[in-house]
């Protein structure tokens, strides 16, 4: 299972920065709905986001 992070990152989890990892999800409008998961960039999102609802997706 991969996080919000990982996901945004894209397999560079350990050459991108939090920065650059929350100016990615800001330009593409997840931002908000990112600090509303419950652990946030943290959050697992599991296999194909099976963990989030379509609408998440």
């Amino acid at each position: 299972n991969d996080t919000v992070k990982g996901n945004i990152a894209l397999g560079q989890i350990d050459t991108m920065s939090d920065t650059q990892i929350q100016h990615a999800a800001k330009v593409s409008n997840a931002h908000d709905f990112i600090q509303e998961l419950s652990d946030q960039f943290d959050t697992e999102i599991g296999e194909d986001g099976a963990k989030l609802s379509g609408g998440q997706r």
